[in-house]
């Protein structure tokens, strides 16, 4: 679901593209998901930032999803280290670059 440049994701499994021009994506399952692969926009803008959080349905600091992979879309790379695995609370962001097709964690 968009709205406004937010998406939400609340599959247990599976892989889960973000949505062109969404800017925040909440991982938002109604219990706890074992594997999943959040895979970034098809059709970024050069300096778009993507910030993906966990939580909301999951109360407390607890696990969202057990084994979480990270992927860039076709054509693009994905630099730095990113999550494996999500708590409630927890976020990381990646801003794009046209230049080179690469996606930079920002923390």
């Amino acid at each position: 679901m968009q709205r406004d440049g937010i998406q939400e994701i609340t599959a247990t499994s599976g892989t889960q593209t973000i949505n062109d021009a969404t800017g925040i994506v909440f991982v938002n399952p109604a219990s706890l998901a074992a594997t999943l692969t959040v895979k970034l926009p098809a059709n970024p803008q050069d300096q778009d930032v993507v910030v993906i959080t966990g939580g909301g349905a999951i109360t407390g600091s607890g696990t969202v999803v057990t084994l979480l992979t990270l992927a860039a879309n076709t054509g693009q790379a994905l630099l730095g280290v990113s999550l494996t695995s999500l708590t409630a609370g927890q976020s990381t962001s990646y801003q794009y670059r046209t230049s080179n097709q690469k996606w930079y964690k920002l923390f």
